[in-house]
């Protein structure tokens, strides 16, 4: 047992453990024992292997009841015969662990059947009503509501080597990524700054700052995590904790945002390399990862949790969800984030969240989508020569495979002397005008077509439609193209015969001269999630002068982020390269 915290009739147990419920038992009984008073009526155990809840104490507390006279401190005063004695002496002090923990108690007696002296009757006795009251309990185990993990963690350093290898490590704002590819797929473990620590230290430092006043509605949630930031590096600086300076910016980080309604889905917000997650009620959450691919966490979506983001987009997003609006989507920004949080309930599903991480898309540029293998050289240079001849294109796909992320890609090439306009129902792709473009976004839902006719006067060089779901937006999409507006979309379709099919059951048609740009999603055994362009079909033919550019792009050993590359294309553009 590492650490209890008392909260009302609640104990909360944190220990490392990592064994099975039953050796949680002792842990149980140890509080019991010590916190009589309190009155305590469930127990939380965290351990490296899982979460254990035990919400019925009947059973332990009948247990103390029953072998209350067998405690350590009267075994010196029982009568015992040469045989308990040298039992006794070979038992010690390991009694203590025996007495606390039912399940090694009841064996101990099975096996102690002494009737020769006063401890063995008093033993027999106990024996006997353990026995008749726990024998059937026991053997199917007393916990309930247990949290089990999906995978189990093993050390490199132990027999099972090989199912365990270590790909890497990332860390943000002191959180660290631990990534590992095992038998089951891989893996991510999850680690804050106050694991690494002392656990009472910081859990005093928490209550300080959460005596040290709420928020107003007004604030938004970075502003709370920042006000409380600074009053935790205050209060640090004055423990004297004996820590270098970066661990302590990023333990006042955490402890800020403990006293949020997020903590346990922060790490998912900050690193910048997760572009999406999800996760089911008591379930661990899984994310896409851009460079490890699906990876499954060590941290499980509770009922706490769950009903902390429902309070926060009921009061901070002025939503509401029931059973008539059992879908709802959030967007949080913030100088280190910007996530969109979808949650669903019953009856459209179970409880779930999704978590889009609209900072990601800021790093898969076109050099990063070539270098992951979404697209080979000569693919981009295709895409490159289509839009420099200013065609319009549609990418199609399944739901996550991608699309958004390569039309903002796409958009971050554009000539920074063009008007570029953007119509989304959900801002997704980046503000390009942070990329030295000129640009606009417009967000809405419903029928774009009377909005589009306003923004043509605007004299558009280029519009990207979010996505095309409804023969109004299909329509919209052919209108802005026969208007001789260069347009980029995407939209939901397996394959390009069924998005032929689709426009032609709106009564459309896709022209030759529209590029179409096919991706495929594929999972494989081990939930590692690979994208790839498919086809591309009416292309620009000539691409040999943009394969050259992008072999300059790729020849440097730096990870180019969208504004990277957008920077170059800048140059080229106007230099006349392009």
């Amino acid at each position: 047992m590492k650490s209890v915290t008392i909260l009302g009739d609640k104990a909360k147990v944190f220990c490392e453990c990592g064994k099975d419920p039953d050796s949680c038992f002792g842990c149980i009984m140890a509080v019991l024992i010590a916190n009589k008073q309190a009155k305590i009526s469930k127990v939380v155990i965290n351990n490296s292997r899982a979460i254990y809840k035990f919400e019925d104490l009947t059973i332990f507390k009948k247990y103390m009841s029953l072998v209350d006279p067998i405690n350590p401190s009267r075994i010196k005063e029982i009568e015992k015969c040469t045989k308990c004695k040298v039992l006794m002496e070979q038992v010690g002090k390991e009694y203590f662990k025996i007495y606390v923990n039912p399940k090694i108690m009841f064996k101990f007696l099975k096996k102690y059947n002494c009737k020769k002296c006063v401890l063995g009757v008093i033993s027999s006795k106990i024996r006997k009503k353990l026995e008749k009251e726990f024998s059937e309990n026991f053997l199917k185990g007393m916990y309930v509501n247990v949290i089990k993990p999906l995978v189990k963690f093993t050390n490199k350093k132990y027999k099972k080597e090989k199912e365990t290898v270590l790909l890497g490590k990332e860390e943000y704002y002191g959180i660290i990524y631990t990534f590992y590819m095992t038998e089951n797929g891989t893996i991510c473990k999850i680690e804050w700054p106050s694991q690494r620590i002392n656990e009472e230290l910081t859990r005093n430092i928490l209550d300080l700052i959460k005596d040290s006043g709420g928020y107003s509605l007004e604030e938004t949630l970075y502003d709370v995590i920042k006000l409380r930031e600074i009053k935790a590096n205050e209060i640090i600086s004055l423990t004297n904790v004996s820590m270098p300076e970066d661990e302590k910016r990023a333990l006042a980080f955490e402890l800020s945002i403990r006293t949020t309604k997020l903590y346990k889905l922060y790490p998912f917000f900050v690193n910048p390399n997760i572009s999406e997650s999800y996760g089911t009620i008591n379930n661990n959450v899984y994310f896409d990862h851009i460079k490890y691919g699906r990876c499954i966490s060590n941290i499980v979506l509770d009922d706490e949790t769950f009903e902390k983001v429902i309070t926060l987009i009921q009061i901070q997003g002025n939503r509401r969800i029931n059973v008539e609006e059992p879908s709802v989507k959030m967007e949080l920004r913030s100088p280190i984030y910007h996530v969109r949080i979808g949650v669903d309930i019953p009856p459209v599903s179970l409880k779930s969240i999704n978590i889009r991480n609209l900072m990601a898309i800021k790093q898969l540029s076109l050099y990063k989508l070539v270098k992951l293998g979404m697209m080979d050289v000569t693919q981009a240079a295709k895409i490159i020569a289509s839009l420099v001849k200013r065609r319009s294109i549609i990418i199609y796909g399944p739901t996550g495979c991608g699309k958004t992320t390569l039309g903002n890609a796409i958009l971050s090439l554009a000539n920074p002397s063009w008007r570029i306009l953007s119509i989304e129902d959900v801002y997704e792709v980046e503000d390009q005008s942070e990329n030295g473009k000129i640009f606009q976004r417009f967000s809405l839902t419903g029928d774009r077509s009377n909005i589009l006719t306003i923004l043509l006067h605007r004299n558009p060089d280029l519009i990207f439609f979010g996505e095309i779901l409804t023969r109004e937006h299909g329509s919209a999409f052919v209108f802005s193209v026969n208007s001789g507006i260069q347009t980029i979309a995407t939209i939901h379709s397996l394959s390009y015969k069924s998005l032929v099919s689709k426009f032609k059951a709106w009564g459309l048609t896709i022209g030759d001269e529209i590029v179409t740009i096919g991706i495929k999603k594929t999972v494989d055994g081990k939930g590692r999630v690979y994208r790839r362009v498919s086809e591309i079909r009416n292309a620009y033919k000539y691409v040999d002068k943009y394969k050259q550019l992008i072999a300059k792009i790729l020849c440097g050993d730096a990870c180019l982020t969208n504004r990277d590359v957008a920077e170059i294309f800048n140059r080229w553009w106007r230099s006349g390269a392009l």
